[in-house]
């Protein structure tokens, strides 16, 4: 499916980009950027897409990643929260 293997890291990290944009949209109050919806994506939002391929254990990933990014920017809204501890 994919040319190269560089092709292939290339759409993954694509993939992983656009689902942390997902949770950045999910955890604030504004519009996607994508598809303008809010307080949701619209289900055919690039982010809203990439969100859904990945597996449950990457999803958790992707949210520890960008809690810990938001912890040390400073922020701090346990309200947010939706991971299972």
């Amino acid at each position: 499916m994919f040319d190269s293997e560089e092709r292939r890291r290339g759409v993954e990290l694509l993939i992983t980009i656009l689902a942390k944009l997902y949770l950045v949209v999910e955890l604030s109050a504004e519009a996607c950027p994508l598809c303008r919806h809010e307080p949701a994506h619209d289900p055919d939002c690039p982010a809203a897409l990439a969100w859904s391929l990945l597996d449950e254990e990457q999803r958790n990933e992707a949210r520890r990643a960008m809690k810990a990014l938001a912890f040390q920017l400073g922020y701090d809204d346990t309200s947010h929260d939706t991971l299972v501890h």
